[in-house]
């Protein structure tokens, strides 16, 4: 009799583990998929509308930025051509020892050099032209740019472990790393994160991107890919920007939707208007990415981002409208082994075509 109550026992616990499960949030089923939500409120269409907006304002002045980038280096190589020609490859440059400022450690260097940079406060605006320069502070996060870096046509070369104020902007860059820095704007300094302009194989990895936000109109994002790909941004923290991540286009031309192949990992991106958005580029790979707690939404695909595969592990949670979100023009993405809990509209939303949704952990799925 002992072990008959014992069996029956385990078999009600059974039932009820049973029930949790499937009372538990899963993947929408392939009804569910194929059923598409209705039209969205006028405010949320207008609140996205403006984010668009934004997006496109901030891409035309950063194309802005790139031609007087581009120009302002050609004219340094002119201006130090004997300088470079008579550097030696693989020396150290201490600032402010051998050159007062880092612009002019950057223009007496040849590739290969290492720019040392002792703690204190440097207010300048540095351009790199200069293929593979090191440039790194004496200890970490004390040596201070008001300003920030400007890397034109570069190839190869890293930057790691200063505080900006202001920014970083690659434009025609490959093969450079950006890692460990902390990079944001202030009230009176304009920040504009760090963006990759037409570059292509660059990594950005371990850096800290803050309060860069549209009051001046000019960098929408805390990290921003605009064209170009095949880079790697791991590992950082972009928070209370407009948007965390922000991948617009891709490897094809200018202006068009194209392929990215960009992998973003392990990011977390939180407290801004939307974590991680794709804007036109496809074939990116966003995986282990912390999107939670922004105004908006934590994932958001628009503008024929197609082919990208959004998973696994993310998290999109607590957001105020949506955690993931795929807009009526982005199709074939696949969703997979996610987690959106807890956002204020819909956890995940699929207004697109061909985008499968498999082992994920949604709350609630295009909600009527």
């Amino acid at each position: 009799m002992k072990r008959f109550i014992v069996s029956l026992a385990m078999l009600a616990m059974l039932a009820w583990l049973g029930c949790e499960k499937l009372e538990s949030p899963q993947s929408p089923s392939l009804d569910q998929q194929q059923a598409k939500p209705n039209t969205l409120s006028d405010s949320r269409t207008a609140a996205m509308a403006k984010l668009k907006a934004q997006i496109e304002t901030g891409k035309a002045k950063i194309e802005e930025r790139a031609t007087a980038l581009k120009a302002k280096a050609v004219v340094l190589k002119k201006q130090h051509p004997m300088a470079k020609s008579s550097a030696v490859a693989g020396a150290k440059i201490t600032v402010p020892d051998d050159y007062p400022t880092i612009q002019e450690a950057v223009d007496n260097a040849a590739p290969g050099t290492k720019i040392l940079v002792k703690d204190g406060t440097y207010t300048e605006q540095v351009t790199v032209y200069t293929n593979n320069l090191t440039i790194v502070p004496a200890h970490k996060g004390q040596a201070h740019v008001i300003g920030g870096f400007g890397f034109s046509g570069v190839t190869k070369g890293s930057l790691e472990g200063f505080d900006i104020i202001g920014g970083v902007f690659l434009e025609e860059c490959a093969k450079v790393e950006i890692k460990e820095n902390e990079v944001k704007g202030t009230i009176d300094t304009e920040g504009f994160g760090i963006i990759l302009f037409a570059s292509i194989d660059c990594v950005v990895k371990d850096n800290k991107v803050h309060d860069n936000t549209f009051t001046f109109l000019f960098a929408p994002a805390g990290i921003s890919i605009y064209f170009g790909g095949k880079h790697l941004v791991k590992g950082n923290i972009s928070q209370t920007n407009l948007i965390g991540i922000l991948v617009l286009g891709g490897l094809d031309v200018f202006g068009d939707p194209g392929p990215g192949k960009n992998s973003i990992t392990f990011n977390e991106c939180s407290g801004n208007e939307a974590g991680i958005v794709l804007y036109g580029s496809q074939e990116n790979t966003v995986g282990d990415n912390k999107c939670n707690f922004n105004e908006f939404a934590g994932i958001y695909l628009f503008f024929e981002s197609d082919r990208n595969k959004i998973g696994s592990n993310n998290q999109a949670k607590n957001n105020g409208d949506f955690g993931i979100f795929l807009d009526d023009t982005s199709d074939n993405n696949s969703v997979t082994k996610n987690t959106a809990k807890n956002n204020g509209t819909c956890d995940a939303v699929d207004f697109g075509t061909g985008n499968t949704f498999t082992k994920n952990s949604f709350g609630t799925f295009n909600c009527p």
